[in-house]
């Protein structure tokens, strides 16, 4: 098997602060930075206001500014050029990119492998007999599993990861009995038959209302934003009208995908900086918004005022 990545990983205790991590992505030509949280990845941005060649990527951005952003990288990669990229998850599923080195975020060991697949990708760096570089470092953030991860089975995964570390003092994430080793603690760790106790006595009973309620594969409480970005204003324009003028339809929502961004629900389930979209048959949607105001930007995307900030992961 061609090594293609040498992995780094972080000492017990040694955290890395946002500003620190600035500077070194500062030094570095082309490195791609891989965060947890989009709060994270904002803070980081922070640090690197000035620096040439920034870009951000996650889903604070819409599909269509997320594309755009992406073509850009590689345009940028392609042709020699400063890059650094700070992105989320998002750019750990299906996206095609190389870069040198790859800077990533303790979290589970799946999640560190998909980002070691974005560094020395082509394994061009394998015909100068050089390999990528990817460091793991543990953020230095707040005590609290809600501070450091999206959700609480990502922070265990997590855990279980730092457990193979503390018991092996390196990871070869080239060895298949790693991974072994890894899922095994891991379903032990969520065995569901010990998840749900209130699920468990509903389908012993067969209670079938209950168990409707119980079940939830995926917690879904979020909202779509129609988002202003600049590159798709005239679009952005003409469905806010017709949203306005006829409400929107099936086949209005399958347009307005491209330009939303998904957020959790405010817990009044209106949120202030944007106006709830009329269904053409009647009635307002409880799925649906328009952005109002100066609350997308081009380069951090969908940014409500800080008190009201309810990103998704």
């Amino acid at each position: 098997m061609l090594k293609r990545v040498n992995v780094s990983w972080p000492k017990s205790g040694e955290k890395r602060s946002w500003l620190g991590l600035a500077i070194d992505l500062d030094r570095e030509h082309q490195a791609l930075c891989v965060v947890n949280l989009k709060r994270h990845a904002l803070a980081l941005l922070g640090k690197l206001k000035g620096t040439e060649g920034v870009f951000h990527l996650s889903t604070n951005l819409c599909a269509e500014h997320r594309r755009v952003v992406m073509e850009k990288v590689r345009a940028q990669l392609a042709a020699g050029l400063p890059c650094r990229l700070v992105a989320t998850q998002c750019i750990e599923a299906g996206v095609d990119v190389d870069f040198p080195i790859v800077f990533r975020a303790m979290a589970p060991l799946e999640a560190i492998a998909q980002a070691a697949g974005r560094c020395n990708r082509e394994g061009k760096l394998n015909e100068q007999n050089r390999l990528g570089e990817m460091e793991v470092f543990e953020p230095d953030e707040e005590d609290g599993w809600r501070k450091r991860f999206p959700t609480h089975s990502y922070f265990q995964a997590t855990q279980v990861t730092y457990t193979l570390l503390k018991l092996h003092g390196n990871l070869d994430i080239n060895d298949p009995e790693v991974y072994q080793a890894y899922y095994q603690r891991l379903y032990d760790l969520n065995d569901p038959a010990t998840q749900n106790t209130d699920l468990n006595q509903s389908i012993h009973a067969l209670d079938f209302p209950e168990i409707a309620k119980a079940y939830r594969l995926i917690v879904q409480d979020a909202i779509q934003v129609l988002v202003p970005w600049t590159d798709r204003y005239n679009e952005f324009k003409l469905l806010r009208t017709e949203a306005d003028q006829a409400g929107i339809s099936a086949k209005w929502i399958r347009r307005a995908q491209g330009l939303s961004v998904s957020v959790y629900r405010p817990k009044d389930g209106l949120p202030a900086w944007a106006i709830p979209a009329k269904l053409r048959r009647g009635g307002i949607s409880d799925e649906w918004f328009i952005l109002e105001g100066d609350f997308y930007d081009d380069i951090l995307g969908l940014n409500p005022p800080k008190s009201e900030q309810v990103f998704i992961a």
